[in-house]
């Protein structure tokens, strides 16, 4: 039986670290990573289905990507996360429309109930945890991308970076 922490699994974040690299440059911050860097979550953690591979659906958030304008956020307030209020997040402004739209993506495919439902739809706050890269509270964040997070055979990983590439 594989482990919960060994499943296949992947969601979509928007990086918050200072990324620093030319267009047309490799992307220096995709790859394997020890810890998550610091992101606000899109959608949760989606276990991957184990008669395919999830491509399709990433196709299809390149192509939310590139429908998508650059969006700025603003830290609202700080809150407490989790069974006993342990973790600290910082609450950012709704990026609802976004969510809702990849998680339209997940339930086309058939992926509805494959991610923990408590934290999507009308219970979906966008917020990033409060660490060392944190965005501070009362502060601003331009998101020009959001980027595939994933998790297979006990190896975590940023896949892709997706470009907000429409303009105004």
């Amino acid at each position: 039986m594989i482990s919960r922490l060994n499943e296949p699994m992947f969601f979509v974040g928007c990086d918050i670290r200072n990324l620093d690299y030319l267009p047309g440059q490799n992307d220096p911050y995709i790859g394997s990573v020890v810890d998550w860097p610091a992101h606000i979550t899109l959608i949760p953690p989606v276990r991957e289905r184990t008669d395919e591979l999830p491509e399709d659906i990433f196709e299809a958030f390149r192509a939310i990507g590139s429908r998508t304008t650059p969006i700025t956020v603003a830290s609202l307030r700080d809150a407490q996360f989790g069974k006993n209020g342990e973790v600290l997040v910082t609450i950012v402004e709704d990026l609802k429309v976004l969510h809702f739209a990849l998680i339209g993506i997940l339930h086309s495919y058939g992926y509805d109930g494959r991610y923990p439902d408590e934290f999507t739809g009308r219970r979906f706050n966008a917020h990033t945890s409060r660490t060392s890269d944190a965005l501070p509270p009362s502060s601003t964040i331009a998101l020009n991308s959001m980027s595939i997070f994933r998790r297979r055979n006990g190896h975590q990983y940023i896949q892709e970076r997706i470009a907000f590439s429409r303009t105004e």
